[in-house]
């Protein structure tokens, strides 16, 4: 079986104290996964190791097929991920920020035009692009931050 993201005995220590220690796991095409624990039990560390944002002291991780040491940011290219609470530019309206992102992507602006209106769209934020993300619900801001 082909899996989208593989952790082989990953591990992470930060001075004395392991944020994760010897981490194995399979997640397959397709599925969905909730990565569980109680605080300080390295969710997030975890997260970021397989973003390739931290490396791991140890083991390895796939995406795709790809090695995250190897090619982190072929990886993010792949990956969306929104943490708790997504760090938007608040003083923006929900399409001045989507517009903004597309842009640094190297979008044109008629693929952004069309990509922001269909995503808003399925999002189920369309009618609330033109106000001030400052004004949003937590949940709104997570699908802003998912959508860019």
């Amino acid at each position: 079986m082909d899996y989208a993201i593989i952790l082989e005995s990953v591990s992470k220590r930060f001075g004395d104290v392991w944020a994760v220690r010897d981490l194995s796991l399979r997640i397959e095409y397709g599925r969905v996964y909730g990565l569980l624990g109680p605080n300080g039990s390295g969710k997030s560390t975890t997260m970021k190791m397989i973003l390739g944002l931290v490396k791991p002291d140890s083991g390895k991780i796939l995406v795709d097929g790809i090695d995250v040491s190897k090619d982190p940011v072929e990886v993010r290219r792949m990956i969306g991920y929104v943490p708790e609470t997504p760090r938007l530019y608040d003083c923006l309206t929900g399409i001045e920020y989507l517009d903004f992102i597309g842009e640094a992507y190297g979008m044109s602006a008629e693929e952004r035009k069309r990509r922001i209106e269909e995503f808003l769209e399925a999002f189920e934020l369309k009618g609330r692009e033109n106000e001030l993300i400052s004004g949003y619900s937590k949940g709104m801001k997570q699908k802003i931050a998912l959508i860019a």
